[in-house]
């Protein structure tokens, strides 16, 4: 997973700390507890983003309703967030969050705060219901929502990483 997360961050484009274009990463783990790894202010460089990653993700528990709140907090002008910029997160997960109920209410929190949520689901262990559940909409013309990628393992991440760079990049 480590390596798909690398792989996203190169197909972005960043600006100066100072500037209004270009993107800012922050960057938390999660799995029974939640971790912030640097937030969107720490780091002006690709090299310096992927340099500051973690060798790999912990595995355990899906506590997706916390990394949402954390995640909430990160877009603050304290850690660097810009009003004027769009605010995009990503949650990766290979599971079910623990509380689903739970996990929609922060979702929902969280796109009020006015961040697009797009949800990567890894695996069968995934509930593709909750992960519809948390992406932002629009639903394409099938009923699904366009912000939910789902690859069929680890190693099938390469598949829709030109999907969510281009989601992310490209869509306003």
């Amino acid at each position: 997973m480590v390596a798909f997360v690398r792989d996203i961050i190169e197909g972005l484009r960043f600006g100066s700390a100072s500037s209004e274009s270009g993107s800012r990463v922050g960057l938390l783990t999660f799995s029974s507890d939640v971790e912030v790894i640097f937030h969107l202010d720490e780091y002006e460089t690709k090299y310096d983003i992927i340099n500051a990653f973690p060798p790999h993700f912990d595995a355990g528990g899906t506590n997706m309703e916390l990394a949402l709140r954390r995640m909430r907090e990160m877009f603050t002008l304290e850690h660097g967030d810009r009003p004027a910029i769009r605010n995009i997160g990503v949650v990766v997960t290979d599971g079910k969050s623990r509380e689903e109920q739970s996990t929609w209410r922060e979702a929902r929190q969280t796109r009020s705060a006015g961040i697009e949520l797009q949800v990567v689901g890894i695996g069968r262990s995934v509930r593709q219901s909750e992960l519809h559940g948390i992406g932002s909409c629009p639903a394409g013309p099938d009923g699904k929502n366009r912000n939910v990628f789902l690859a069929e393992s680890f190693d099938r991440l390469g598949e829709i990483r030109e999907q969510l760079v281009d989601v992310v990049c490209n869509s306003k």
